[in-house]
Parts: C-alpha cells; sequence; structure tokens
C-alpha cells in the first residue's frame, strides 16, 4: 500500500456545506473499508486534507473524483504521493 494525499480547496461554502453530510458519509464509508489513512479540515476554512492508503495513485484518484464535493463541484482537488516516514 502506498500513501495519497489530496489536498482539497473550497470553490462555492454555500454549496459545500449543503452537501457536507453526503460527503462524510462517503469518507466514513471509505474508512470503513481501510482506505483512507486520516482526514480533516483546514483551520483557516479554506478546504481540508484526506490522506488516502491504496494500491497506486489512479485509485486514490478515482476514489476522489466520486466524492460529491467533486461530482457537485464545490471543491477542487490536487493529488500528491506521500512518503509517510512515521
Amino acid at each position: 500500500m502506498k500513501y495519497y494525499v489530496a489536498i482539497l480547496e473550497t470553490l462555492d461554502a454555500e454549496k459545500d456545506k449543503a452537501i457536507r453530510e453526503e460527503h462524510l458519509q462517503y469518507l466514513k464509508d471509505l474508512i470503513a473499508e481501510e482506505k483512507i489513512y486520516g482526514k480533516g479540515p483546514f483551520t483557516d476554512g479554506s478546504g481540508g486534507m484526506i490522506i488516502f492508503k491504496v494500491d497506486s495513485f489512479e485509485e486514490a484518484e478515482a476514489l476522489m473524483k466520486k466524492d460529491p464535493v467533486i461530482v457537485e463541484n464545490t471543491r477542487s482537488f490536487r493529488m500528491k504521493e506521500w512518503n509517510r516516514t512515521y
């Protein structure tokens, strides 16, 4: 398994708030499948971060593209492979 970090930036805060529960449920499902290592919002309210623990960059990107906040275009994301050293 490898780690991939999705950095999410909020594009439409009002619409994002309206689908928050759908987004959180999607993440809970991925946590249950052990595909998420960590997640959380940035303290400045600009977005958040999700750390995926999956086999490939393509898998992490595909999971992110299915997130309601991406589907509904309330957030954008960029994905980076992360080398966990601790």
